[in-house]
C-alpha cells in the first residue's frame, strides 16, 4: 500500500500537555481521544465531556506505522507520564475510529469507547457541545484512516 505523505500532515496546532496521564489508561495510540478527569488527568473519552485527540503512543505495536515509524514497544508517554492531545483548529487522519461504522463527508463525530471515534448519530448519549469533529476524507480501502477536522 503506497503511503500518501500528505494524509499523514498534522497542521500546526495549539497542545494541551501540561495534564498527567490516569493510572487506568493503559494503551495509548496517535489520534485516540482522550478528556479530563475530574483529578485533571487525561482518560479515555467516553463522550461524556470535551475530548482531545493525543499525539502520543504507548502499546507494543509490530512493524512500521503509517509515516514508516517503527512500531515495536513505542512508547513516548510512560516517563513523562503526560499526552499532548490537539485542541483549536486542526485536521487530522487517524485510525482510531469504530470500522463498523459508514462515514459520510461533513458527518459529525464523536467519541465512542476507549476514545474511538463513532458517528454522532451512533453515539449512545450525544449531546452537540461534544462533538469532536466532521469527516473531510472517509476511510477506504486506498486511504484507511479517516480524516477530519475540529
Amino acid at each position: 500500500m503506497a503511503i500518501d505523505l500528505q494524509q499523514s500532515y498534522i497542521q500546526k496546532a495549539h497542545r494541551l500537555s501540561l495534564y498527567n496521564v490516569a493510572a487506568t489508561v493503559t494503551d495509548v495510540h496517535p489520534g485516540q481521544l482522550f478528556q479530563l478527569n475530574d483529578e485533571s488527568e487525561w482518560e479515555y473519552a467516553d463522550g461524556t465531556k470535551k475530548a482531545y485527540p493525543t499525539l502520543n503512543s504507548r502499546f507494543a505495536g509490530a512493524g512500521y506505522g503509517d509515516q514508516f515509524e517503527r512500531l515495536e514497544g513505542l512508547d513516548d508517554v510512560s516517563r513523562a507520564g503526560k499526552l499532548a492531545c490537539l485542541k483549536g483548529n486542526f485536521e487530522i487522519a487517524t485510525d482510531q475510529f469504530d470500522d463498523t461504522q459508514t462515514f459520510v463527508v461533513g458527518e459529525a463525530l464523536y467519541p465512542g469507547v476507549n476514545g474511538q471515534l463513532v458517528t454522532f448519530a451512533a453515539a449512545t448519549t450525544p449531546k452537540s457541545e461534544y462533538i469532536a469533529g466532521f469527516v473531510t476524507v472517509v476511510p477506504s480501502t486506498d486511504h484507511p484512516m479517516l480524516r477530519y477536522e475540529a
